[in-house]
């Protein structure tokens, strides 16, 4: 999925290392955020809640 965006935007091969850097640091915080609205909405995660569904 990440890298269909970065395909997307033409900025899939050669790009700077500063580039990589930032584009990492941004998915990182991006993932805080988002696991942070989970938790406060949900009990329990997307995987587990799909799992305890099966198992039932």
């Amino acid at each position: 999925m990440l890298a269909g965006f970065l395909a997307l935007i033409g900025r899939l091969e050669n790009q700077s290392l500063a580039f990589a850097m930032l584009y990492a640091a941004g998915f990182f915080l991006f993932s805080i955020k988002l696991s942070l609205l989970w938790r406060r909405w949900f009990e329990r995660g997307p995987l587990e809640s799909i799992m305890r569904k099966i198992s039932r």
